[in-house]
């Protein structure tokens, strides 16, 4: 039986650190005079609280990962990180439904850059700002860790 402990433990932080990468897209909206903030801080803010709790609950003096823990956190990333980070596009601006959240989220993190999303030039600029800088920070982060 494979321990998830380790597994759970790291996507935790993860979570945190997705939650904390949130304050970048708050702050350009908040510095842009968009509402669309606060969308971005609950998003932070529930990713912080989950994912420490999924740390603290998880904690183990072993946290080295095994072949098969390192296939699953593998699965497990590709999964929970676009569905953390699909939050913003759901709870604020551009109001999409969870499905093309997800798919914006993931392309993002998969640097990929398709989106779902209706034509970005029909929004006004200050309506899309931290949603563009959510997915650039998305981007960036995504290939920086490769």
């Amino acid at each position: 039986m494979i321990d998830i402990r380790p597994v759970a433990n790291t996507i935790g932080k993860l979570v945190v650190t997705l939650g904390a990468a949130m304050a970048l897209p708050m702050f350009v909206d908040l510095y842009h005079g968009d509402p669309n903030w606060q969308s971005f801080f609950q998003s932070g803010l529930i990713c912080v609280i989950l994912g420490a709790l999924i740390t603290l609950a998880t904690r183990t003096n072993d946290q080295s990962l095994t072949m098969q823990q390192a296939f699953v956190l593998t699965s497990g990333l590709w999964i929970v990180l676009p569905a953390f980070g699909a939050l913003p596009f759901v709870i604020g601006a551009p109001h999409v439904g969870l499905t093309d959240a997800f798919f914006r989220s993931m392309s993002g993190m998969s640097t990929t850059g398709t989106t779902a999303f209706p034509r970005s030039t029909a929004c006004p600029r200050a309506r899309i700002c931290g949603a563009r800088c959510c997915n650039g920070s998305a981007a960036w982060v995504s290939s920086s860790s490769r």
